[in-house]
């Protein structure tokens, strides 16, 4: 399994290279393990909020919103405790 830093989720977004530009998201996150997604969501943070580029800050936050949504829940189902319960959903 080939692991991806989370410094190629930075790169992907200001890299002047096509082939590093316009790599999907899904190809920068099948192979990641939770440990991995989590530090590349703690780097695109990181990143969003001092990049001076509001196109880089705007494809920061969708890929955080990506990640999230998409590929942290899969990889959080198993890990136990954490489901909101009714009386808690309710208030």
């Amino acid at each position: 399994m080939v692991t991806m830093s989370s410094d190629a989720f930075v790169q992907t977004i200001i890299s002047a290279d096509p082939a590093i530009r316009d790599r999907s998201l899904d190809a920068l996150c099948s192979e990641c393990t939770l440990s991995e997604l989590v530090r590349a969501c703690t780097e695109l943070d990181r990143f969003r909020r001092a990049c001076p580029n509001l196109f880089e800050r705007v494809r920061a936050t969708t890929f955080l919103y990506a990640i999230h949504r998409f590929y942290l829940p899969p990889l959080l189902a198993g890990a136990g405790p954490g489901r909101i319960p009714y009386a808690g959903y309710a208030h």
